[in-house]
C-alpha cells in the first residue's frame, strides 16, 4: 500500500541485519514459492555523485499456493541516499496466484522501480549493494495415503505377505510446491490391524526448508511454522505440535500418534498435513557511484 508521505531516509534505506542473514549471502536451496527473478540498477553500472537511480524488480509466484501480502523492501545503501518516491522504503506488491504447471499456467508476476538519488559530493568513486527483502504469507499442503493390512489376512496368504511386507507404508503422497516441505519417516512398511491388540500407529512427519530464503511466524529470527493441520483418516494426530521451528539446514519433526482403524484384508486411509507460516528472500545489486569533479 503506497505511503502518503516522503519518509525520512533513515527509517528507508536502512541496513537490515537480521538473524545473520544478509542480501550478500549467496543463495542456498531451489527457487520455490515467490522469487525475485531480478533486481538491478536500471540501464547502469556507474553514476555520477547526485544522479537518480532507478531499482528495477520483478517478482513472480513459481510455487502452488497463492502469495498474500506480498511486501519488497530495499535496504542497504545508508542514509546519505535520497528517496524519491514516497514508498521507496517499502512498498506493498498485493497478492500473487500461484502457478498452475500442469495447465501451463504460470503464476503472479510483477514489475516495480524503487527511485533513489544517489549521495552527493563524493570526494572518491564508491560501490555501493543494494539489498531488496521479498516477504510474503504460504502454506504447504501434503496429502497421501497409507497402506493397512489385517494380521490375520497376512497370516492367510503367507507366499504374498513376504512381498507386501517389503514394501512402503504409502500408497501415494503428495506435496505442493513450496519452500517449506513435508516428508515421512516411519512408514518404510504397511500398517498392520491385529485383532485385540492396542493399534496404534506412529508416524514421524519431516519439515525442511528447501527454498532460498527463511520461514518465520512473526519476526524473522523465529524460523517458525504453524501446523493447522495434522491428520490421520481424517483425525488429528494426538499431541501434535501447533508450531515448530525450521532450523537454516536439515530437518525438523514431529509425531503423529493415530488409532489403526479395524480392516477385514486390507485398506488405504489419507493423510492430511497443512502448514503456514511467512517467509523471505533476499537478493542485491551492486552500483558505482563515482565521485564529484570540482
Amino acid at each position: 500500500m503506497k505511503r502518503n508521505t516522503l519518509a525520512p531516509l533513515v527509517l528507508l534505506l536502512v541496513v537490515v541485519l537480521l538473524s545473520g542473514c544478509t542480501a550478500a549471502e549467496k543463495k542456498r536451496g531451489v527457487a520455490t514459492g515467490v522469487i525475485i527473478k531480478e533486481f538491478r540498477a536500471e540501464g547502469m553500472s556507474e553514476v555520477y555523485s547526485g544522479d537518480s537511480v532507478i531499482f528495477t524488480l520483478t517478482v513472480e509466484n513459481i510455487g502452488g499456493a497463492d502469495a498474500d501480502s506480498v511486501i519488497a523492501k530495499i535496504f542497504g545503501l545508508g542514509t546519505d541516499w535520497k528517496a524519491e518516491d514516497p514508498d521507496t522504503g517499502q512498498r506493498d506488491l498485493g497478492t500473487l496466484a500461484k502457478s498452475e504447471a500442469e495447465y501451463d499456467i504460470p503464476g503472479g508476476l510483477v514489475e516495480t522501480t524503487f527511485q533513489v538519488k544517489s549521495p552527493s559530493g563524493l570526494a572518491v568513486d564508491s560501490t555501493y549493494e543494494a539489498g531488496m527483502r521479498i516477504s510474503y504469507n504460504y502454506d504447504t499442503t501434503a496429502h497421501g495415503t497409507l497402506k493397512i493390512y489385517d494380521y490375520d489376512y497376512l497370516k492367510s496368504v503367507p507366499d504374498e505377505a513376504e512381498t507386501i511386507m517389503k514394501s512402503s507404508a504409502l500408497d501415494s503422497f503428495s506435496v505442493t510446491k513450496a519452500p517449506i516441505t513435508v516428508s515421512l519417516a516411519g512408514a518404510a512398511r504397511p500398517l498392520i490391524y491385529r485383532s485385540g491388540g492396542t493399534n496404534k500407529g506412529y508416524i514421524t512427519v519431516q519439515l525442511s526448508n528447501v527454498g532460498q530464503g527463511y520461514s518465520y511466524s512473526s519476526t524473522v529470527g523465529d524460523r517458525k511454522v504453524t501446523i493447522t493441520s495434522a491428520k490421520i483418516n481424517n483425525k488429528d494426530c494426538e499431541g501434535h505440535p501447533t508450531t515448530v521451528v525450521i532450523p537454516r539446514e536439515g530437518s525438523t519433526s514431529f509425531a503423529c500418534k493415530f488409532d489403526i482403524p479395524t480392516v477385514v484384508q486390507f485398506q488405504t486411509i489419507p493423510i492430511d498435513i497443512q502448514l503456514d507460516y511467512k517467509y523471505f528472500v533476499d537478493d542485491s545489486a551492486e552500483i558505482k557511484v563515482l565521485k564529484t569533479f570540482t
